[in-house]
């Protein structure tokens, strides 16, 4: 399952990816924002959602990696 999140312009703010195993035991996630829009709370509304999407699907356990924040 992919999400997408696009602004009224439709010009592309983030997506997050997840997948599971066939028996639902395990699934991991990605989520991926635009460099110039992070701090902005995207990514953590669409860990959310895959987070929700996967209970909805009966997933027993999702994880992903996470990285550090830099900053410039």
């Amino acid at each position: 399952m992919a999400f997408v999140l696009l602004d009224t312009d439709e010009e592309l703010m983030g997506v997050a990816h997840f997948s599971s195993d066939p028996d639902k035991l395990r699934g991991e996630y990605a989520v991926l924002v635009r460099s110039d829009l992070k701090g902005n709370g995207i990514g953590r509304a669409l860990m959310q959602q895959t987070i929700a999407y996967a209970r909805r699907a009966g997933v027993g356990e999702i994880f992903g990696d996470v990285l550090e924040r830099r900053t410039r």
